[in-house]
């Protein structure tokens, strides 16, 4: 998908509105050194989810590893 770009007041990818539906994702147990303790087939599985439910957003409360980035 192309970035979205700001259009007047909304947003578009190319010359299609994007709507943003966005869901909230943590926060979760945290280590001693306070980073967060993420499965990647638990994250792998749950992102699957909220794409199947038509969520096009995520918003994380934490700086997320780098690998959940290309998640």
């Amino acid at each position: 998908m192309a970035r979205p770009v700001v259009k007047g007041k909304f947003l578009y990818v190319g010359e299609e509105k994007f709507w943003v539906r966005g869901v909230s994702y943590g926060t979760f147990l945290v280590d001693d050194e306070g980073i967060e303790q993420l499965a990647p087939e638990v994250v792998e599985r749950d992102f699957s989810r909220i794409a199947e439910n038509g969520f096009n957003v995520v918003r994380v409360h934490l700086c997320p590893p780098r690998w959940l980035l290309d998640t």
